[in-house]
């Protein structure tokens, strides 16, 4: 096994099972003599659950990030257009399909965190920023598909493509409401951003909440079951040991018993001796 091997076999394994899967995977790297690789494997950290997620939607479903990047190309190519003064429906629509696309792949991955966590939705916002993110930034878009992330991503604040190109020059007047408008419409979505931030935060927050209770809940139905095994436990001994001091009780009362029958036919013997 190799440290790439480990370390995509560690992003896939369910959160409860981490630790485990650390385990097992440092000592076999080390049992290949992979002694700094083993290390920096200890080292990993349990990933944010709606980057574990955003992972499995990689190793299970690449093609939906394939579509996703794609109808993301055609809304960029669709808003160079429109700022040319070409045909704005197509910016629309364009627009329209990529957010279906991206409200089925955030579907499908909030999906995943069914039984893993103890509210799936609470990370839905996180797990749509990571997937806006990569679709948009190829830089990020390489970290998702390694399909090994350990935190989400977040969103960037205007709809651009990190791919080094830049809008043609600004036509007069039309185009110049156009841009203004392009330029109120990244601002919003600044905005909406920065405080869908803060929610996600707050959403992490909770959700991490929600985890602690959950997993004290079951810590708590653990010790109350062992409590009331202990309990019947409890009570079957004591009613083993009241058995057991009756029984003792009857065998000295037997006891007591024998040695006086002993006591009087040893009297009547000694008395009919002496006759």
């Amino acid at each position: 096994m190799s440290f790439d091997d480990a370390v995509a076999e560690l992003s896939q394994a369910v959160p409860a099972e981490f630790v485990l899967v650390r385990a097992r995977l440092e000592g076999e790297l080390r049992a290949a003599g992979d002694t700094e690789g083993a290390a920096e494997l200890k080292r990993r950290r349990r990933p944010h659950l709606a980057a574990w997620a955003c992972n499995q939607l990689t190793h299970r479903d690449p093609d939906l990030l394939d579509d996703l990047a794609a109808v993301t190309a055609e809304v960029a190519d669709a808003q160079r257009a429109a700022l040319r003064g070409e045909d704005a429906d197509r910016l629309r629509a364009a627009t329209r399909e990529r957010q279906e696309v991206l409200d089925r792949a955030t579907s499908v991955v909030v999906a995943t965190l069914k039984g893993v966590a103890p509210d799936p939705s609470a990370y839905e916002a996180n797990i749509a920023a990571t997937l806006d993110a990569a679709s948009l930034d190829p830089d990020a878009a390489t970290q998702l598909r390694t399909g090994v992330l350990t935190k989400p991503m977040r969103a960037p604040a205007t709809f651009e493509l990190v791919d080094g190109a830049s809008p043609p020059p600004a036509p007069k007047s039309p185009a110049r409401e156009r841009q203004q408008a392009q330029r109120e419409v990244e601002q919003a979505r600044k905005d909406v951003t920065d405080l869908s931030a803060k929610a996600d935060e707050l959403d992490a927050e909770q959700a991490s909440a929600e985890m602690h209770l959950h997993s004290a809940e079951v810590h708590l139905a653990d010790i109350e079951t062992a409590l009331g095994r202990a309990k019947d436990n409890a009570k079957a001994a004591q009613q083993a040991l009241a058995q057991a001091r009756q029984r003792d009780e009857d065998s000295k009362k037997e006891l007591r018993q024998a040695s006086e029958r002993l006591r009087q036919a040893e009297a009547r013997l000694a008395a009919l001796a002496d006759a």
